[in-house]
This record gives C-alpha cells, structure tokens and sequence, in this order.
C-alpha cells in the first residue's frame, strides 16, 4: 500500500506456429506487461503482424466510419453483443451499413446544403425586397451602368456632389445601406470610387425577372418541403443507429481488441523458428502466470523467470498501484501529478487520508456536505461506469461530502451558511432555531473564532509536512545517505518552527493545548522579542539544521539555508484553511441575512422572490465554495507535501489486455 507492488521480469519463449495462440492466453490474463524490443541483430529480429492484421484494419476502417456517419460515439447500448454473433453476422451487417448510410447521409447532406443555400439566398432577396424595385430594371443596358448591394454609410450625399444624373434606391438594412443606383456608364469610374469609400459591397440580383417578395415565398414553400424530407431522413437515419448500434460498436470493440494481437509481434523479438516475448508480471502473480500459461500451452511454451539486480528492477520495472479500494479513487490525484518511481513511496494513501479532511474542514458546513454527497453520486449514477476517471472523482466528491457533514455538524454546527445556534455574541443573527433546537452546540464559531481556526491550519500543516519529510527520508535513504539526513535537518527545523509558533499562539485555546503538550516543559526557556516570547529550544532547533545544511552538503548547503523561509512560508501557506473556510461562510452568512431581512418578511410574492434568490446565491456559494475548497486542498498535498519527498516520473504497468464494454468474449458466454 505504501510502495507499488514488486514485479518479476520474465520471458516467455516457444516456438514461432504458436505465437498467435500465445499471444491470446497473454492477452486473457491481462497480467503481462510487454517491454519493447528494439535491438535488432542478424538473429534476433521484430516479428511480422499476424496474417489477420490487415482484413482486421480493412473492417476497424469500415466500421468507423459508420460510426461517424451514425454518431455512435455518444451512444450506449444496453445489451451486449457475444463474438460469435459479432463474427457471424458483422460483415454482412457492415454491407449492408455501407450502401444504406452512405445514401441516406448523403441524401441528407444534400438536403442540408440546399436549405442552407436557400436561407442565403432569403437573405439577398430581403435586402432586394427593401429597395422594392422589380428584378428586371436591374438588367444589363447599352448606356446605363447598375451598381446594387450594401455600403457601410449613405452614399446620397456623396452622389449628389458629383452633379452627373442619376438614379439611386437606399434603404437601411441591419447595420448598413441597401443600394440600386443607376447612372450613365461614363460616370461609373467617379461612382465606383465614391462607393469604395462607403465600403461598398456587390450583391447581384439573384433572378432576372419577378419581384424579391414573390421569390422569397417560392423559397419559403421549398424550404418547407426540404424540412420535411429531411425530417424523414432524419428518422431513417435514427432508425437505422438503434437498430445496429448495438452490433456496430461491439464488432468495432471486438476488432481492436484483435488487431492489437494481430499487432502483438511488432513489438517483440523473433527468429525463424521461435519468439521471445519479454516483460514484467506483478510478483504475486509470476506463479499463476506459470500455471496459466502451463495449462493452456503445456511444455511447448516455456516461461523463465530473469535473474536481474535489485538496481535493473528499480530502474526498469513498471509501476502498478497497490491501494484498497476506499484509496483507489484517490490514485487519480496522483496520476495527475506523475506515476511514482519503483522504488519510492505511493502518496495515494495519504491524499486518501487528508484531502477529504482539508477539503471538509474549509466547507465546513452540513448542508453544503449534503449538496456535494449528492453531486458525487449523481456524477457517479450518470457518467461513472463509462469513465473510469468520472468514477473515481465522483467519490473523491463523495469523500470531501462526507467530511464536511462531519466538520459541519460536530465542529461548526451549521447548514447552508446558517448556524444552528445564534452566537452568543450575536445573539440577534438568523440560525435555524426558527424551525427547530437542534441538539449540538458548535465547538467553533467560523466567524468569531478565527484565531481558533487559523491556529488548527497550522497544527495541520506540522502534522503534514512532517509527514512528508519522513516519507522523503525514506525515499532517500536506500540510494543517498546526505539527502535522508538532509530530510532529517528540514524536520528537526520544522519542529522549531511549529515550537515557536506554539509560543506565539499559545493564549488560544487549540494553541495552548498543543503548548501544553510540546512545550510546557520548556515554557521558561525564551525572552520578549519584537512584542512576542523567543523560544531559546525553537531558535536552537532552526539555528542547528541550518549549520548542519552546510556540513553535510559543503558549499551546496547554502541552497538549502537559503530555503529556510521557504519552510515558513509553507506553514503560513496552510492557513489558507482557515482563509477560504471564513470568506465562505462570510459569504454565506451574508447573503441569507441579506434575503431574510428584505424578502421573507413580506407578503407571500416577495417571499417568493426571496426563496429563489436565496437557492441562486446559495448555490453561487456551493460552487464557489466547492471549486476553490478542491483547488486549495489540492495545491496543499502537490507544493507542500509532495514536494518533501515526491519525484515522479515511473513507467505505468500496461498489461496486454483489455476491459470489454460492448461485446462479450467467448469465454465470457
């Protein structure tokens, strides 16, 4: 759980008749991860695809495109289809497919275009409509020269001015002029350059003869029929996507599935006679690996285990996970980041463990808890068994829902921003004791207790980023001693760190707890500095690692000393906990006394108005609140815990294999 699971390299080797077959029980056991040969030599050489590789290309291509003339991608059929129906009847069923699609996606697509060029076409006759003149004064004269189409600005004026005679039509049309002018054709140089000042536009009358208003009608009841029939289309076309859905995607399914083994040889090292396939298997499974491919291949197909050097295992092998199933949804947050290394420690476990607990702390709220519960399953109901990564965040929001139910109803004692109990302080405030007494004070008041909160901010961010330096420590111990003990000095300051900010916060009530814990004994061991007491242990535990940076690493350790603020900051940073649970609730709080005080002492329409401004603002807030709460405890578990220990960058185990969503395998009927 804290590390990936161990892996075994191995090879499998066997004669080359019987590649195919053993690339299928590969593939059936879904445990083998291939390494990719790449060294070619005058024995050893890339094997060929299958012989089936190429028809399978042929039917992935037809079923494809299929696909997108149907927009399958989008559909999910409620049964399955078995292999054997898939290879009995999908060739025929792509024929047949093939000549109907293409006609009726065809036919609609011309359908389509033609509405398209008459709606254009209305768009030219409106303008000709508004000047009103026939189409026929428009035609081509001996003497006369015809400009019509739109100018940015009148052009009357400008006409004028040239003194020549002429005639001229404009009218106004959305942002523009519409223009028919006529003048000799000797003055059609002096107008045209008017015109190209106006940012005059050519639009030629679209018919010879009629009016715009007689054409557009003809038009109109064309359009109509178009509709009509592309309807009909339409419904064909529908018609045909329920029908062979089903068979379309799982066959496309299926055929990938085959191709990917057709394929399987490029991959690996062949002779004239014989394959090697070589790889990794989790070691819990090299053993039924063996038996597997015992039992389905006998002692013709041979699987060795490689003796190789724990360092070429930390160096090559892939990662694969290994968390329980409440931490598996939290792997996404660190695939996200990077696949750790082999040999380092999995955070996943520990994101498990404390993003819910930040992401709840900083909501804080009961109801808001109960909204991101039912999102969470919503997500998960609708989207999360066809996405993996849908899944996992539905529950990670499920999680985060959870805890702030939690911290919301035992620490805060709030729901949708109103408390259960008025303060003390501010007895006078709206809470929910309007419609009942709930039983539970809270422990904390968000918004009168704020010293309260920001110092369990930075009790959590000692408790995490220690956390971190161990964790790194471990990380660096098996490949660099100077490194373990630099981790070492970076703990022992932030121990003095925290020590000196329990001295600071020791008058509040959290503060003096941990104080009373950690520093009673050495309460008397300070001095008054700058309006607060210096702790003497806190300046000796920050004053001896930064010494120590320096005598561990030389010269490199002032890279270190000069981190040091850094480290200060990284606590400070926690108190954004505190920060975005406040502004929260402030917000929150605002907006109900807002609504309750203006519209819910009215009559029943301003009651009315209230209620739906209330659950606006209220889910203005959810999804504020929600959206920055994720972000914050996010960016808290990437720069400030996972930078102490976390590198990154392994390779993911991707076993041969596959998950089947619209198809059933043989082995599966």
């Amino acid at each position: 759980m804290i590390k990936p699971e161990r892996m075994s390299r191995i090879a499998i080797v066997g004669p080359a008749k019987l590649l195919d077959k053993t690339i299928r029980v590969i593939y059936e056991m879904n445990l083998f991860h291939v390494v990719d040969f790449n060294e070619e030599d005058v024995e050893f050489k890339l094997g060929d695809p299958l012989p089936e590789a190429s028809s399978l290309s042929q039917r992935l291509i037809r079923l494809r495109s299929i696909i997108r003339a149907l927009k399958l991608d989008e559909i999910r059929p409620e049964r399955k289809i078995s292999v054997s129906e898939i290879e009995r009847t999908s060739d025929q069923a792509i024929v047949t497919l093939e000549l109907e699609v293409n006609q009726k996606v065809e036919n609609r697509q011309n359908l389509s275009s033609r509405i398209h060029e008459l709606d254009a076409q209305n768009e030219v006759l409106d303008m000709f409509g508004t000047i009103g003149l026939p189409f026929e004064v428009y035609s081509e004269y001996d003497t006369i020269a015809v400009f019509s189409g739109t100018a940015q600005s009148p052009i009357s004026d400008m006409v004028e001015a040239l003194g020549i005679p002429h005639e001229l039509v404009e009218t106004d049309v959305n942002e523009g002029t519409a223009i028919a002018l006529f003048c000799r054709k000797d003055n059609s140089q002096a107008v045209s350059e008017i015109l190209a000042a106006a940012g005059y536009q050519e639009i030629h009358p679209p018919f010879g003869t009629g009016t715009a208003q007689e054409h557009r009608r003809s038009n109109e009841e064309e359009i109509a029929k178009l509709e009509r029939s592309l309807e009909r289309a339409e419904e064909e076309i529908t018609a045909l996507r329920e029908k062979y859905a089903p068979l379309v995607l799982a066959a496309e399914e299926h055929y990938s599935i085959e191709i990917q083994k057709a394929e399987t040889p490029l991959r690996i090292a062949t002779t004239q006679n014989s394959f090697i396939i070589d790889g990794w298997v989790p070691r819990s499974a090299y053993e039924q690996t063996k038996a597997e491919m015992a039992d389905k291949m006998g002692d013709r197909v041979s699987v060795e285990d490689l003796s190789i050097t724990h360092r070429e295992e930390t160096e090559e092998a892939p990662v694969r996970l290994k968390n329980s199933r409440l931490a598996k949804p939290f792997e996404l947050f660190v695939e996200l980041m990077s696949t750790p290394l082999y040999n380092e420690v999995d955070p996943t476990i520990f994101v498990f463990a404390v993003f819910p607990l930040f992401f709840g702390l900083m909501i804080g709220d009961f109801g808001y808890g109960l909204g991101l519960l039912f999102v969470g399953w919503l997500m998960y109901s609708k989207w999360g068994r066809e996405s993996d990564a849908v899944r996992k965040l539905s529950q990670i929001v499920m999680a985060g829902g959870i805890f702030a139910c939690i911290f919301g109803l035992l620490l805060f004692g709030e729901a949708f921003g109103l408390p259960f109990h008025a303060p003390p302080e501010h007895p006078d405030e709206p809470s929910w004791v309007f419609l009942f007494n709930f039983p539970l004070h809270p422990v904390m008041e968000k918004l009168i207790d704020v010293k309260e909160y920001l110092v369990l901010s930075v009790v959590a961010a000692w408790i995490h980023m220690s956390i971190g330096l161990v964790l790194g420590f471990f990380n660096e111990l098996s490949h660099d001693r100077k490194h373990a003990t630099v981790k070492i000095l970076w703990l022992i300051l932030l121990q003095g760190i925290f020590i000196q900010m329990l001295f600071v916060a020791r008058w509040t009530e959290i503060g003096g707890f941990f104080f009373e814990f950690m520093g009673a004994p050495i309460a008397d061991y300070g001095m008054p500095f700058a309006g607060m007491t210096l702790s003497f242990v806190a300046v000796g535990l920050i004053g001896a690692p930064a010494i120590g940076f320096f005598v561990v690493l030389g010269k490199a350790g002032a890279m270190e000393f000069m981190e040091i603020l850094s480290m200060v900051t990284n606590v400070i940073s926690y108190t954004r906990l505190a920060g975005i649970g406040v502004a929260k609730g402030a917000m929150a709080l605002a907006f109900n006394s807002i609504v309750i005080d203006n519209f819910l002492g009215g009559g029943i329409i301003l009651i009315i108005v209230g209620v739906v401004v209330l659950v606006l603002l209220q889910l203005l807030v959810f999804a504020l609140g929600s959206i920055s709460s994720g972000i914050q405890a996010l960016r808290l578990n990437y720069v400030e815990f996972f930078l102490k220990f976390f590198k990154g960058g392994g390779v993911e185990f991707e076993p041969l294999g596959y998950r089947r969503k619209f198809s059933i395998s043989k082995t599966e009927v």
